[in-house]
């Protein structure tokens, strides 16, 4: 057998894949309402659900280790990258009674935090439930809509999870 005829079935497959997830996924189609992202909305949905604190820039010096993955991630990533920006911001989430739902599923002494790039929307966070969230505040983009991208297919999976808890 050829090279090329694994890559040819492995396409396949993962068409197949796609179309079947598409297919369960529709019935959250019709609730998505495609725009632009909007860091301000975006933010302004973060801060309104959750009490927040910026995790300042000489916090992030003394752990430059993450600041360096979230770039990396975020350079990495052909859905969300635009070539020369890379405006972060980064918070902690407080824990009270708005979040603890949040903190639930991390141990006791962890704290969670949210990377955002500003420009893009692309985002990193060590909570499941803050990332369902935050992936539905961000929506999808109408080209992402009309086109079923991959945003749209992990937005709408996204959907159908936080609906389900």
């Amino acid at each position: 057998m050829k090279k090329g005829n694994n890559a040819a079935v492995c396409i396949a497959q993962q068409t197949e894949k796609s179309d079947s997830i598409a297919e369960r996924l529709k019935p959250y189609k019709c609730k998505v309402k495609p725009h632009a992202f909007c860091f301000e909305d975006f933010e302004k949905t973060l801060l309104d659900h959750f009490d927040c604190e910026d995790i300042t820039r000489l916090e992030t010096a003394r752990n430059r280790r993450h600041h360096r993955i979230f770039r990396l991630n975020y350079e990495q990533n052909p859905f969300f990258k635009i070539d020369g920006c890379f405006q972060p911001v980064f918070y902690r989430i407080v824990r009270n009674e708005k979040s603890e739902k949040l903190f639930e599923e991390l141990y006791a002494d962890q704290e969670i935090t949210v990377y955002i790039e500003k420009t893009s929307g692309y985002f990193e966070t060590n909570s499941n439930r803050l990332y369902r969230k935050l992936c539905i505040a961000r929506g999808v983009t109408q080209k992402d809509y009309d086109s079923n991208s991959v945003k749209l297919l992990d937005l709408l999976a996204m959907m159908k999870e936080d609906e389900m808890e």
